[in-house]
């Protein structure tokens, strides 16, 4: 996606191509560098496991003093630690939210949306179809530098996340189907200021809209006036209330996720058990973290090799810029090594051919015209 985007940015293709060499971000070249290496995996590990220790490898280079979650919750909160591009204070403040919206994003992030795959802290999640939200982490890098802002991010994702369901059931046969559910209107600015906490409140309603069985969006459709008309096919839909996400709950009662679709034959092997805690005193086991008060940027290391090495080489950002600039630098004097090798090789040539031509004849006299 960050390839095809960057040069297709300019409508030449000399002006992609432009852009794609002189203006990909180092940082971002080293990022996918780094995660290449997963790619090869894939010949002897399952698509969720190699996910998961991708997962993992991610949560080490941006955690490296805190030790990967372990519980129910640790799919999703590695993702939204990925997502955020940020720390383990974002893990922080998912862990704080409602039960019933950590519970909903906990299950929910856990299913691989792979045909009997699992990931390894939720052998007990699985149906489908698995819910892909598109621009999730746009929504969430919006908000990541205000607690509040991100929790009610955090809560609109679990709001979304629950129509969706609704809208498409949990069932077995669709275990390994994946819905794209499409985001982008609630990232176009802070979250307070999208549903409307902030400034003027927009006269309409937040709804997810069922585009098709595989494809539904985030849309705010504005108050239709009395008498007036409603003009196209009626789509299903799911009101969303994004003002609760900005609420604070005076109960936390852990609901945990709603599969009242699924046949109660298969509920218990399909269904979310995602019990989390909500008393501190029964996080004992849980991963606790410290927050911190300024966002940390990414650091991923260069390359990617066995989880031992991912855990005592982390390279900053930086270095790894600088490292690939060194790659490409070899690369280019390794290039103009091999053309001025040819170079004096034709030169020399040329000079033997020479050598070997007899005196030439002298050229005739000009003459010149008045």
């Amino acid at each position: 996606h960050w390839f095809t985007d960057l040069a297709g940015a300019e409508a030449s293709p000399l002006g992609g191509a432009e852009k794609f060499v002189l203006k990909f971000p180092h940082a971002v070249l080293a990022s996918f560098l780094w995660s290449i290496p997963f790619l090869g995996k894939l010949e002897t590990m399952s698509e969720s496991a190699v996910v998961e220790q991708y997962l993992k490898a991610r949560w080490r280079v941006l955690a490296p003093e805190t030790p990967c979650p372990q519980d129910q919750a640790a799919i999703a909160c590695m993702r939204v630690a990925i997502m955020a591009q940020s720390d383990e204070s974002v893990v922080e403040i998912f862990r704080n939210i409602p039960s019933k919206d950590r519970s909903t994003l906990a299950c929910e992030m856990a299913r691989t949306g792979c045909v009997d795959q699992r990931y390894s802290t939720t052998l007990g999640v699985g149906g489908g179809p698995a819910f892909l939200i598109y621009y999730g982490p746009a929504l969430l890098q919006k908000n990541v530098d205000s607690p509040r802002g991100l929790r009610a991010a955090l809560r609109a994702l679990a709001e979304v996340t629950r129509a969706a369901r609704v809208l498409w059931p949990l069932s077995k046969e669709s275990e390994g189907n994946v819905v794209t559910i499409l985001v982008a209107e609630l990232k176009t600015q802070t979250i307070d200021m999208v549903v409307g906490v902030v400034g003027e409140k927009p006269k309409g309603r937040w709804a997810l809209v069922q585009h098709n069985h595989r494809e539904g969006a985030v849309e705010f459709q504005k108050d239709v006036q009395p008498g007036g008309s409603d003009d196209g096919p009626q789509q299903r839909m799911e009101v969303l209330n994004l003002e609760r996400c900005f609420q604070d709950d005076g109960t936390d009662t852990d609901e945990g996720c709603t599969v009242s679709a699924l046949p109660s034959e298969v509920e218990d092997s399909y269904g979310c058990d995602c019990d989390l805690a909500t008393d501190s005193g029964e996080r004992g086991a849980e991963l606790i973290v410290e927050k911190k008060s300024s966002r940390r940027a990414s650091q991923l290391p260069f390359a990617a090799g066995d989880e031992e090495y991912m855990e005592s080489t982390v390279e900053s950002g930086l270095a790894a810029s600088l490292r690939q600039e060194n790659w490409l630098l070899r690369d280019q004097i390794s290039s103009l090594s091999e053309e001025v090798s040819r170079l004096r090789t034709r030169l020399t040539s040329e000079a033997d051919s020479l050598a070997f031509v007899g005196p030439t004849c002298s050229a005739p006299p000009t003459t010149t015209v008045d």
